[in-house]
């Protein structure tokens, strides 16, 4: 039966029978539907697949009679009802049909008033049906609700007499339900609980209907006592309970943990007193507090002069009010986990004290709102005190750290940086974010050794020493650091700085020091021989006129031209060099080539390049290489070709002793005797300037080979 609706199965061996009851009960009653079989076994496979709410049935047919088609039925459908609809009437039919439990029973006769007596037999055969159905239902839940439920539940009569429990008795009682229906429940109650007992269920049948909570302690048969809570309700004068129902339920865990929550707050008091501590408790709902009295005392106030919350937030300082009270509700609405907040509060003498106050909400009503909340407060006046100072001294130190000229970099025990000021930034040449997080061995050149650098600062209290850095663009700058172990524990601190200019001009200084010594030694020594053979010279020619002795004096002359013109280029050759300029070797190669003095010796270029440099300068290093190879009598060939960052210059003369290499570049060495000796050490010098490299080796061919490398190289 579905909204009303009534499915009904009729199995009848007449098809013509068949198609007029149909026909005519669905005339009778619109709700009737009629499912209409000709053979009983069919009938029983159409109820699996769809079931109905009632069955009508012949009795006299061939296969089986409606007896015994109801005898099948009743072993799968025991409760349906089932109308049996026969032309073979007797009274030994009836009451056999009656015996076998057949709903109803109708003879069929003849005209059309007996299809609505059917109908109406039909349907209330189906409302009693299901009016079952729905009643078992119901006792079947309430039966469960009952025996399945966590509380034990029980009835008793205004004299106390318990008149009915459930299964669950045993496990709240220690008593299964027979043992206890029948009895007093006054009888195991504890003598000192008793008499309160009375007196609140007396209390409770004095107001019909109300509702009580009574907490006792029960005595079970093993000696034992179990703390029993009671929820109970005054129904006698309900006519089918009559008693006043107890759900009750062993809540001694609880108590004994009551018990020890109790002892452990004693001892918290006792422990919050000697520590500065104190408890409180809000009733939200209500707004008022409970407190020990370690709080008011902090303060200087008597403990009475608290009782609601707002008598402690009026006494918050202007400045942390609303902060206090935000974190309260941030807790409440469930953004944060605790109530965790730090506030001045103002105490009796006019000061203000810094609370640390962390409290939660400890109990909560059955819609979620917070009922309860619970915390714990201690004075850290004296520790943010220390806390300012100490971030007085951070503040300082930041300062400090920002705006320092050195750069300042700190690092962790392994070493890796975990914080850099702007200058630390700028000479290591990348952001603070990019720095932090790396470590020295990250910008350190090849050569150096950081791991053993940290070891050994690791052992020391501090270090001084160089650190050649290099940055990510691959620039090497050198610095100069003092570190400093734990300015706070596990933090290292480094201040560096950049030398690299100073060390240049110091080495560049160096250098022109040992230029002067140079100059002084030619000009002393060097120049100073042929004025003597001048002087003399001319004396003798003052005095005898002979004509050799002018050719002397000329020939000292040309050699003293000579000796100033190289000194000149000596001294220009070993000017730093301010800016390079992209110059195509082939062009200056063939311009310094046309200004050496050779007829015998062939000039060969194997170099396309371009590289950047000094055009004037480059050209005078090529010159004296070239006139170097072509004042050798053996020498026919000159080369220049092409290294990976640089050039060579090769001839094929005699080339250089492999134990004269070693001073080939100094001043003063030549192999002929009327040679200065500055020519190469020209060409040292304004590779130098350039800051490229100079080495002499073998050629080819056997002569002298120079190779310039460190040179900047132009793509073409």
């Amino acid at each position: 039966m579905n909204n009303g609706s009534i499915r009904v199965l009729h199995v009848d061996d007449e098809p013509n029978l068949l198609e007029l009851v149909s026909t005519l009960l669905r005339r009778e009653a619109a709700e009737i539907t009629v499912v209409s079989e000709s053979d009983p076994t069919a009938a029983l496979e159409s109820l699996t697949h769809e079931p109905v709410d009632c069955i009508v049935s012949d009795y006299d047919m061939p296969e089986m009679n409606g007896l015994e088609f109801l005898s099948t039925i009743r072993e799968t459908y025991p409760t349906i009802p089932f109308v049996l609809y026969t032309g073979k009437g007797s009274e030994e039919i009836a009451s056999e049909a009656i015996s076998a439990g057949v709903t109803d029973y109708m003879q069929k006769n003849g005209g059309l008033e007996q299809y609505a007596v059917l109908a109406n037999r039909i349907k209330n055969a189906v409302t009693q049906y299901h009016a079952n159905l729905e009643l078992e239902e119901t006792r079947e839940r309430f039966q469960t609700l009952v025996e399945d439920a966590t509380d034990a539940i029980l009835t008793v009569s205004a004299d106390g007499t318990i008149q009915y429990a459930t299964p669950m008795t045993e496990q709240v009682f220690g008593r299964e339900p027979a043992e206890l229906v029948g009895t007093d429940i006054f009888d195991s109650v504890t003598p000192d609980a008793r008499s309160r007992l009375r007196d609140d269920l007396a209390d409770l049948q004095a107001h019909p209907g109300g509702r009580r909570t009574f907490e006792f302690r029960h005595q079970v048969s093993d000696g034992g006592e179990r703390w029993i809570e009671a929820r109970a309700r005054n129904l006698l004068g309900n006519s089918v309970i009559d008693g006043i129902v107890l759900y009750a339920q062993d809540i001694t865990d609880r108590k004994n943990r009551e018990e020890e929550l109790k002892q452990y707050r004693d001892r918290l008091e006792g422990a919050m007193l000697v520590g500065d501590l104190a408890w409180w408790e809000m009733d939200v709902p209500t707004g008022s507090v409970a407190f020990n009295s370690g709080k008011a005392k902090m303060l200087g106030y008597d403990p009475g002069h608290f009782s609601h919350f707002e008598d402690f937030t009026e006494l918050l300082h202007p400045a942390d009010h609303d902060r206090a009270m935000q974190a309260m509700w941030d807790h409440f609405e469930g953004t944060a986990e605790r109530y965790d907040v730090r506030y001045r509060i103002k105490a009796a003498d006019g000061g203000y004290h810094w609370f640390h106050d962390i409290g939660g909400i400890t109990e909560r009503a059955d819609d979620g709102a917070p009922l309860t909340v619970t915390g714990v407060v201690v004075d850290i006046s004296t520790h943010e005190a220390r806390k300012e100072l100490i971030e007085d001294e951070q503040n300082r130190f930041r300062a400090v750290f920002e705006q320092a000229f050195d750069a300042m970099i700190i690092a962790d025990d392994q070493g890796t940086y975990v914080d850099a000021n702007p200058a630390a930034c700028e000479l290591f040449g990348t952001t603070r974010d990019e720095l932090v997080g790396r470590s020295a061995a990250e910008f350190a050149v090849e050569e150096y050794d950081v791991e053993d650098a940290w070891s050994s600062f690791l052992e020391t209290n501090g270090e001084r020493g160089t650190f050649p850095l290099q940055r990510p663009s691959g620039e090497v700058r050198l610095t100069e650091y003092s570190a400093t172990r734990n300015i706070v524990p596990g933090e290292h601190l480094s201040i560096l700085r950049d030398v690299t200019s100073r060390v240049e001009t110091e080495t560049e200084l160096t250098h022109q020091n040992e230029r002067l010594d140079m100059f002084t030694r030619i000009v002393s020594h060097d120049l100073k021989t042929p004025l003597s053979v001048l002087e003399g010279s001319l004396t003798l020619a003052e005095e005898t006129g002979d004509p050799e002795h002018f050719e002397r004096c000329r020939r000292t002359i040309d050699r003293m031209r000579v000796l100033i013109d190289e000194l000149y280029g000596l001294a220009q050759a070993g000017r730093t060099i301010a800016d390079h300029e992209p110059v195509a070797l082939p062009d200056v190669i063939q311009d310094a080539w046309e200004t050496v003095v050779s007829d015998d010796v062939q000039l060969r270029i194997e170099t396309e390049q371009t590289i950047m440099g000094d055009p004037g300068r480059l050209q005078q290093l090529l010159v004296n290489l070239f006139q170097n190879a072509a004042d050798e009598a053996e020498t026919t060939t000159i080369t220049v070709g092409s290294l990976d960052d640089g050039f060579f210059v090769e001839d094929d003369g005699p080339g250089i002793a492999e134990s004269a290499r070693g001073t080939v570049f100094e001043t003063g060495h030549s192999t002929k005797s009327e040679g200065s000796g500055f020519g190469l050490t020209i060409v040292k010098e304004i590779a130098r300037a350039h800051e490229w490299e100079l080495d002499v080796t073998d050629g080819r061919n056997g002569g002298a080979r120079f190779e310039v490398s460190n040179v900047t190289m132009v793509e073409r």
